[in-house]
């Protein structure tokens, strides 16, 4: 009996250890990990921006990706335009792709402004009667006003004044006359000024006189007198008290006989002095803090006569 359970025990002992029906142990997966590609190395250019003399620009460059755009502006200083840049663009803002190192320079230009000439007047001639006027009726004649072209000019301006009332007329011109219609047996002053391009100086030309003929006029009366010194509404430094008055007359007859100078300090209605043709100045006697008043008065051989009109000037 012993024997026996020797023998079963031995069988079961062999089944145990045959390997589980004979099957290959299994094996795990290798897991491989995933391969990154190498990031490629980014590619940048320099960019050098300068501005020439006479503007600036908005950037001065730097440092850029490959592809990259890049804008500049242009902006000129006072006095000066912009011209172009470097690669031949005429636009103020320029836009530049980046693909490789570029310098870029704005370039601008000194603007020049051209002045006009100043005229020179040729008719009605100065200091003289006007006859050539074109008689329009009993009271008006129409007068040709003409003086020398200059250059750089865009336009001229024709200022006239009645010397009587000190009336003014002002006329535009694109050219070097006018034609104009004025009262008979009037005197006058003219004067043109030249005008240029936008930022120059006006050229204005010397002021003639003139009397436009009347009808049956033998004599003319004098110039109204033009007051020079002081001018109007000055202040002045009285030295010793005394102020020199100063005017000009002329007569287109060349008969001027006396002036009569009109001087105080409430209206300039007192006669102070006659005097002479050959004299165009008089001292007179003043007071401190005190506004005055003068006038002077032309008057030729045959009794005509013409006032310059009133003046003030304050003594300091």
């Amino acid at each position: 009996m012993k024997h026996f359970f020797k023998i079963i025990l031995g069988f079961l002992l062999i089944v145990s250890c045959g390997g589980g029906g004979g099957d290959d142990p299994v094996t795990p997966p290798v897991v491989t990990p995933p391969v990154t590609p190498p990031v490629p190395p980014v590619t940048t250019y320099s960019l050098s921006v300068s501005a020439g003399t006479g503007g600036s620009v908005s950037s001065s460059g730097g440092t850029y990706n490959s592809g990259e755009s890049v804008t500049i502006t242009a902006t000129a200083d006072s006095g000066y335009v912009f011209t172009s840049w470097s690669d031949g663009s005429t636009n103020t803002s320029l836009t530049v792709t980046m693909d490789s190192d570029q310098t870029i320079t704005a370039s601008f230009e000194l603007i020049v402004i051209l002045e006009p000439g100043t005229p020179v007047l040729l008719s009605p001639v100065d200091d003289e009667p006007c006859q050539d006027g074109t008689s329009i009726n009993d009271s008006q004649s129409e007068v040709n006003f003409q003086w020398q072209e200059t250059e750089n000019t865009e336009n001229y301006i024709l200022t006239i004044t009645n010397l009587v009332d000190n009336s003014e007329l002002s006329f535009n011109s694109d050219v070097n006359n006018k034609l104009v219609v004025l009262s008979k047996s009037e005197p006058y002053q003219w004067s043109v000024t030249a005008q240029g391009e936008t930022g120059s100086t006006p050229a204005q030309s010397e002021s003639w006189k003139f009397y436009l003929a009347g009808d049956a006029i033998v004599n003319y009366a004098p110039f109204p007198p033009e007051l020079i010194s002081p001018s109007s509404g000055a202040n002045i430094l009285a030295l010793d008290n005394i102020v020199t008055l100063s005017w000009d007359g002329s007569d287109v007859d060349n008969d001027l006989s006396y002036y009569n100078l009109y001087f105080d300090d409430v209206d300039a209605s007192t006669l102070l002095s006659g005097i002479d043709a050959s004299t165009t100045s008089f001292d007179v006697s003043v007071s401190p803090n005190t506004l005055y008043y003068w006038r002077v008065t032309a008057t030729d051989e045959n009794g005509n006569s013409s006032d310059s009109g009133t003046y003030t000037f304050r003594v300091q």
